[in-house]
């Protein structure tokens, strides 16, 4: 990631700045995912007041459906993100002593933050966008959620392994005469 600062809102808006709304929504996203690992129930909490079906015993794949399926359609559930990301930045804040009278600071700064977000996750026009981003989102929050591999991409492998194969090839023919 590019900015490797520890003040989240910092880094939103910056982003927000560069016009840079995918590295918004990640980050957004992380964040969520974080609060899910750290504290599931400030994130179920806000989906429930959204009118999100969040059941007690809900699996972390269900979790991240719903989670994606909120973040792409429930305006009211994207209205609450900045109150989590703020009760996550309190309790990060509150872990390091020396910092902890630091929370009138914080909430003004993370609200600001709220416009970055609806930016970030507005709505598209048609239903297949919709669907699509969607989709995006769920496959992000899967791999940060539920930790799936990575596949590995062997074009450039074989490439390279055919080009050291056809070097190799030619220089045992030119040493063999």
């Amino acid at each position: 990631m590019r900015y490797q600062s520890t003040n989240i809102a910092q880094n939103i808006l910056s982003a927000e700045k560069s016009n840079d709304q995918p590295l918004v929504r990640e980050m957004v996203i992380d964040e969520i995912v974080t609060a899910l690992k750290d504290r599931p129930v400030l994130v179920v909490s806000a989906m429930r007041e959204s009118n999100i079906h969040v059941p007690q015993d809900i699996t972390n794949k269900e979790i991240a459906d719903k989670l994606a399926y909120a973040l792409t359609f429930n305006d009211e559930f994207k209205s609450k993100i900045p109150n989590i990301i703020s009760e996550q930045s309190k309790q990060k804040i509150a872990a390091r002593e020396e910092f902890s009278n630091v929370d009138p600071v914080i909430t003004p700064i993370v609200i600001a933050v709220g416009g970055a977000i609806t930016g970030a996750f507005k709505q598209a026009e048609k239903k297949k966008d919709l669907e699509a981003q969607q989709e995006a989102t769920k496959q992000v929050i899967y791999s940060k959620l539920l930790g799936e591999k990575k596949k590995t991409n062997w074009i450039p492998i074989l490439v390279v392994s055919g080009v050291l194969l056809i070097g190799a090839i030619v220089v045992w023919r030119v040493t063999k005469k």
